[in-house]
């Protein structure tokens, strides 16, 4: 029975696109799927599954923005990358400078604008 019920409990987490853990010393960690949480387009634009880790990265944080409520529809130059005339600050912004390939950002927005 407890086997049959860890079952459940795993399909219900694995029916989710993210949710959150609670370790021991009280520190909560969210878990992404992060395939589940990207659209078709998403996976096209970042080639889905990728072994580009910057490319990676990005998706991940574009699946926890879906997750979050933050951002919806399809995935924007503004979004990604900002744009100061209207105030908006992108993805690619969050990250240290260096931390990204600058390759994989040049593919990505050639991708975007193709």
């Amino acid at each position: 029975m407890r086997a049959q019920q860890l079952n459940r409990t795993e399909q219900k987490k694995l029916a989710k696109k993210q949710w959150s853990v609670t370790a021991p010393d009280g520190t909560v960690w969210t878990i992404t799927d992060i395939e589940a949480s990207l659209t078709a387009k998403d996976k096209a634009l970042f080639g889905w599954p990728s072994e580009d880790q910057s490319m990676m990265t990005i998706a991940a944080y574009v699946a926890m923005d879906r997750n979050e409520g933050s951002l919806s529809g399809d995935l924007t130059k503004d979004y990604l990358f900002g744009n100061p005339k209207k105030d908006i600050f992108g993805l690619i912004e969050r990250f240290p400078l260096g931390e990204l390939s600058q390759n994989s950002i040049s593919l990505l927005l050639n991708r975007l604008e193709a």
